[in-house]
């Protein structure tokens, strides 16, 4: 019984123990298979990663590249960069030049050693000047100034300066024209000549406060045609002459006065006489110092203190006669171009068209001397020239008193048409007056002037002409002492050389001159420069008595021991 049981059992255990087998086997293999997975999968992240990371690589390579050929530059900008560095190394070069030269642009002023102006018994000279305004010698278109004028006051002069008369020789050159020797006690010595004019522009007395030929004073100031021009100067030698006198002085070298009676209308018969004597008498002079420029306040821009410019150069004078013909007739039937219409054609180009603008040797060496005295700006730009010319050249000729130192200027100031304001003028004039500079001549300023009108039914005249006077010396032992003397008067005051826009006597001494200087001692502000010609001519009496000082120094130091 125990036998038959047993065998059922091992076989149902057989049974069992085989199906556990299989499903063991069967989880093994599904773990492997698993396994096998998960080995295939971190296989397959692995290998993902791999082409990520070769991707990222590649992506690298691929940037660097890009960055390799941006960086690569091409040989336009190459240049450009070359050419921008060279702009900008010049640029500091020529900074640092003109810093360097404006380090070494000083002034030129002299020391001054200051001596007070004391003038003895003022108010008669002040007297003696009003009354030498008070005569009439008017030059004008007509002619001469009136004998009876002139003769009156040559004898006001005789008796207002006894010791002038006593000691020096008085001679009446052209009738009219005085011409006054102090001898020196050297005669080898080249002289000095001290010029002025005894004429004067005419006056309309219904424009002025006061009557222009009265001499009225008032408390600063002594009006009247002549207390700028020129009879200031005329009046304030003498009286210097007088005091020098007074006191015991003798001169070493010769002195001339020369006081022409007709500058206004050329100097012709008056001052080129008076300097034709002294040429056949041998005459020779260091200098010769006429009426010109002056001690400008407040006229210059960019410096408070006085200014006195001496003119060592002059401009020429040029009248031209423009004329223009058409056909006359009655004036309700005018052809299109008309006489007029065709002369203010020609006007309105010469206008339009102004001669070419340069800095003269003169202007050059205003420049050179007022330059130091300006602010740095100003200063950097007038000690370099050579950079800002044509800047400085801008400025001026924004006004007409610096922009008549660059060129030679042309300003229309007489016109005639016809005779009745129906009629249509079968001729039309116009007198153009030119003022030309230093280095321009009839030749260049005509050409000018043709290649402007461009109008061949405009005919050009020359009527007159004086050529420009070329520069003397700054560096003189005369213009020296012109400075020490201004400054030894007021130390504040420049001086600087200058050119004479206008024209004076002065020019015809230039044969028997070594040096001629263009200068009196006359202070003018902005307010004064009209009057000069003009309305209100007048001298304040502190100045009058600055400039008999100045004249009386003057020939002390020029003619002295």
């Amino acid at each position: 019984m125990n036998s038959e049981d047993d065998t059922p059992v091992s076989e149902g255990n057989a049974k069992k123990s085989t199906e556990s087998s299989i499903e063991e086997s069967s989880t093994e293999e599904s773990s492997i298979e698993e396994s096998s997975t998960e080995k295939g999968s971190r296989k397959k992240s692995s290998t993902e990663k791999g082409t990520t990371k070769k991707a990222s690589t590649e992506k690298g390579t691929t940037k660097k590249a890009s960055t390799k050929k941006k960086r690569r530059v091409s040989p336009a900008r190459r240049i450009l960069r070359w050419v921008l560095l060279a702009w900008l190394t010049l640029i500091f070069v020529v900074g640092c030049i003109a810093v360097w030269r404006t380090s070494g642009f000083s002034s030129k002023q002299r020391p001054a050693n200051v001596v007070k102006v004391e003038i003895p018994d003022l108010g008669s000279r002040v007297k003696r000047l009003s009354r030498a305004i008070r005569f009439p010698t008017v030059s004008d278109g007509n002619g001469n100034p009136p004998a009876s004028a002139l003769f009156a006051l040559h004898e006001h002069l005789r008796v207002s300066f006894p010791k002038v008369h006593e000691h020096l020789v008085r001679e009446n050159i052209a009738e009219y024209s005085l011409l006054y020797t102090w001898k020196g006690s050297d005669p080898s010595l080249p002289a000095l000549i001290l010029a002025g004019h005894l004429d004067v522009v005419p006056a309309d007395p219904k424009r002025w406060s006061h009557d222009p030929f009265a001499g009225h004073i008032d408390r600063t100031h002594i009006y009247g045609r002549g207390a700028m021009d020129d009879k200031v100067t005329v009046m304030a030698v003498l009286e210097a002459v007088e005091l020098l006198l007074e006191e015991g002085f003798a001169p070493k070298r010769s002195i001339y006065l020369a006081f022409g009676h007709d500058e206004e209308v050329g100097g012709y018969e008056g001052a080129k006489v008076i300097a034709d004597i002294l040429q056949a008498r041998g005459v020779v002079a260091e200098a010769t110092i006429d009426e010109g420029m002056v001690i400008t306040e407040g006229i210059m821009d960019g410096i408070s203190d006085p200014v006195a410019l001496v003119g060592i150069a002059e401009k020429g004078f040029m009248n031209l006669e423009l004329t223009a013909r058409g056909t006359g007739g009655h004036s309700s039937m005018p052809p299109r171009k008309t006489a007029v219409g065709l002369l203010s054609q020609a006007i309105v180009r010469l206008q339009d068209k102004p001669m070419p603008g340069s800095f003269t040797d003169s202007v050059q060496q205003m420049l050179a001397y007022v330059g130091p005295e300006f602010g740095y700006k100003r200063r950097l730009v007038m000690a370099n020239l050579w950079l800002f010319g044509g800047l400085v050249k801008g400025s001026f000729s924004e006004k007409h008193a610096t922009d008549a130192l660059l060129r030679t200027t042309m300003a229309p100031t007489m016109l005639e048409g016809s005779s009745k304001a129906n009629v249509l003028a079968q001729e039309a004039k116009a007198i153009i007056n030119l003022r030309i500079k230093p280095g321009d001549t009839e030749e260049s300023v005509l050409k000018h002037i043709r290649k402007a009108i461009n109008d061949e039914r405009v005919s050009i005249r020359v009527m007159e002409m004086v050529e420009p006077q070329g520069s003397s010396n700054s560096e003189s032992r005369v213009f020296h002492i012109m400075a020490d003397t201004l400054r030894s008067m007021d130390p504040t005051i420049i001086v600087s050389p200058g050119l004479m826009l206008a024209l004076t006597d002065s020019r015809h001494y230039a044969k028997i001159s070594n040096d001629i200087y263009r200068f009196t001692a006359m202070r003018l502000g902005p307010e004064d420069l009209a009057r000069l010609h003009g309305v209100d001519e007048r001298i304040a009496v502190n100045n009058y008595a600055e400039i008999i000082a100045f004249n009386q120094r003057l020939i002390r130091a020029v003619a002295g021991n």
